[in-house]
């Protein structure tokens, strides 16, 4: 029977061999599903045969539609997409046209219909999910659409697979079909939409509101599979949304990456907000705040290297100023105070960039005043957190005004051929840390340790390299005598200056 129908196939002319491979497909696995079972597995193996033959002409018309989509998101926004577009049906040429190809398509549902009974409700759910996908891919050839169009169609179907996840997924499996779908479909209008200005936003924008969704039917349904990926599709929409909004109002140059990535900050701090209040961060809804925080951090990052390439220096000041607020602001919460040295970092990169674009060769003056402001701050939310009952490390309400007033002294005293800033660096390096050693903060100590070695190193570094070799072997010789003649006692020592680092906060 295969074999007959393999030649009569072949042998029908013109738009006959697909549209008598399409029915007769069918037709073999309606019947198929129903036989006997002491008839054994020939009629499934059959009617898989004349399954798969009936997709072939499918599968090249639908390659087609990939690689004319792919073309159009490579070249964005140029004029003539819409034509390219309509002119796929003679692009289509030995592959078939539009009427085979809805015949097809509408075959291969009636097969996973007629099949139900066989595959179950979650094979049947995938075989219709699968056949959906493929419609929603040769929508613009089947109904002749404009990119426009065959966006808002492929965009209308994540959110249809959405909404029916939405009422059956916590019931039957199809919450992960559905994501599947949604996500097949969303990439599809994204393909699209690439190529026409005035609907990249909504798609953008709509895409946002539909990863937001599969989100919130994840953590009913308790499905991290879904929960996670949508998370991080929801920020990069979100900021992509603001970007195009930007640009659409009028914003060019690197005005939208620096709106984008804003934007990508305040996703984070809300999902934040709404998914994990309390910082818990161990059920489903603290693994998801945590993915939207990294998505944030990850286009944070992006902007910065992207514009630092492109010689915005204007535009990267204005992306580390939302990520110092933003850092800021996360360290707050429970659980998220190691992000103060995030803020800490960007807020020094900060003014070293106004510093440099402005010529100044001596930031003391400028960086100290935003140091001593970091103190007063940190002094305010230890005190805040003494009235709690709560203990603030050092790190969080010292460490940042330290480090911002200290690095940039560092950093030019070690390519400085003068003295006066290299010794005013290790005065200042040797009186932080005796001051951490007698209050027992962490952070003072660990910032003055690395001032005096940076910048002693530096300053001894010369006198080291005049003095003759028989000289540093010696001293290195009679230093390893003498650590080697008291090696128990050194070890003892070493343990007492652990403990003692370990009970610093």
């Amino acid at each position: 029977f295969t074999a007959s129908l393999v030649a009569a196939s072949v042998a029908a002319p013109g738009e006959l061999t697909p549209v008598a491979m399409a029915v007769l497909a069918a037709a073999v696995v309606a019947v198929a599903v129903r036989v006997p079972v002491r008839w054994g597995a020939t009629p499934a193996a059959v009617a898989g045969v004349v399954a798969g033959l009936a997709a072939t002409p499918l599968v090249g018309s639908l390659l087609v539609l990939v690689g004319t989509a792919g073309e159009v998101a490579s070249r964005p926004w140029v004029d003539g997409a819409d034509a390219e577009v309509r002119a796929l049906a003679e692009r289509i040429g030995a592959t078939g046209s539009a009427g085979p190809l809805a015949l097809h398509l509408l075959a291969l549902g009636a097969l996973v219909v007629a099949a139900a009974p066989a595959l179950g409700r979650r094979g049947t759910a995938l075989g219709l999910g699968v056949t959906g996908a493929g419609t929603v891919l040769a929508a613009p050839l089947l109904l002749s659409l404009s990119v426009g169009g065959a966006a808002a169609v492929a965009l209308s179907a994540a959110t249809g697979s959405v909404v029916v996840a939405g009422r059956h997924g916590g019931r039957r499996p199809v919450l992960l079909i559905g994501a599947g779908v949604a996500a097949a479909s969303g990439a599809i209008s994204a393909l699209w939409a690439a190529g026409a200005p005035a609907t990249s936003l909504s798609v953008a924008a709509g895409l946002a509101v539909v990863a937001v969704a599969l989100v919130g039917i994840a953590l009913r349904d308790r499905d991290p599979v879904v929960a996670v990926p949508a998370s991080m599709v929801a920020v990069l929409a979100t900021s992509t949304s603001a970007g195009l909004a930007a640009h659409q109002l009028g914003a060019d140059g690197s005005v939208p990456v620096v709106v984008g990535a804003c934007a990508a900050l305040a996703s984070g701090l809300l999902g934040v907000q709404v998914l994990d209040p309390a910082g818990r961060r161990t059920d489903l809804a603290g693994v998801t705040c945590t993915t939207v925080e990294l998505a944030a951090w990850a286009v944070h990052l992006w902007a910065i290297l992207a514009l630092t390439v492109g010689g915005e220096h204007r535009a990267v000041a204005a992306v580390l100023a939302s990520g110092v607020l933003a850092a800021g602001l996360h360290a707050t919460r429970p659980g998220r105070r190691g992000l103060a040295a995030v803020a800490g970092v960007e807020g020094l990169a900060l003014c070293w960039l106004h510093l440099g674009q402005a010529g100044v060769t001596a930031p003391e003056p400028y960086v100290l005043p935003v140091a001593l402001l970091l103190a007063g701050s940190g002094a305010w939310a230890e005190r805040r957190a003494a009235a709690a009952g709560e203990v603030l490390p050092s790190w969080v309400t010292l460490g940042p005004a330290l480090v911002v007033g200290l690095a940039p002294t560092v950093v030019v005293g070690l390519g400085d051929t003068g003295l006066v800033r290299p010794l005013a660096g290790l005065v200042a390096g040797a009186m932080v840390l005796v001051a951490g050693a007698a209050t027992h903060q962490r952070a003072a100590v660990d910032v003055g340790t690395a001032v005096v070695v940076l910048l002693g190193l530096r300053q001894l570094a010369p006198v080291v390299g005049e003095l003759p070799n028989w000289a540093t072997l010696g001293a290195t010789g009679l230093a390893l005598l003498a650590v080697g003649a008291t090696f128990e006692q050194r070890r003892r020592d070493l343990h007492d200056v652990q403990d003692r680092y370990r009970s610093l906060r």
